[in-house]
């Protein structure tokens, strides 16, 4: 596996960026883009728990930006509700809109996946692909 680069800042405060292994970075997208094959899928993304985004399969940043920082909002506030009603742990959240779902569960301890699928899109399915892929990524992130 490659080593993550690490970037320090001359401040005192040593803020410290790091970016994921770039086998990794590979990894996540493959387990991304291999989710094309669940009909009405249009796009996923894997986002750290406090919203930023790690990979994703859309066309701009600005929408998985938008869309990872929205999911990792839903889990916070699912899991709070979960806690606060004694209803056990989060499983997975379906956002159902207009013209489409949206499905959001976590791959882990650190990251959340959420997956954008078209309205007609087989729910069943969709949500068999997604909690094997999450495991997976879960493993993944599990081995840095």
């Amino acid at each position: 596996m490659a080593v993550p680069r690490t970037i320090r800042s001359e401040t005192p405060l040593e803020t410290f960026i790091v970016r994921p292994p770039i086998d990794l970075s590979e990894a996540l997208r493959e387990e991304l883009s291999g989710m094309r094959n669940v009909p009405g899928w249009i796009s996923a993304a894997v986002t750290r728990r406090d919203g930023l985004a790690i990979q994703h399969t859309f066309g701009s940043s600005h929408e998985a930006n938008a869309l990872c920082a929205m999911a990792a909002a839903i889990v916070g506030s699912a899991r709070s509700t979960g806690e606060e009603l004694r209803q056990g742990a989060f499983n997975y959240s379906v956002v159902q809109y207009r013209d489409g779902l949206l499905l959001v569960m976590e791959a882990g301890p650190e990251a959340i996946l959420a997956c954008l699928l078209k309205r007609s899109a087989n729910l069943g399915l969709a949500l068999l692909k997604v909690t094997q892929v999450a495991k997976r990524i879960e493993e993944r992130l599990e081995e840095i």
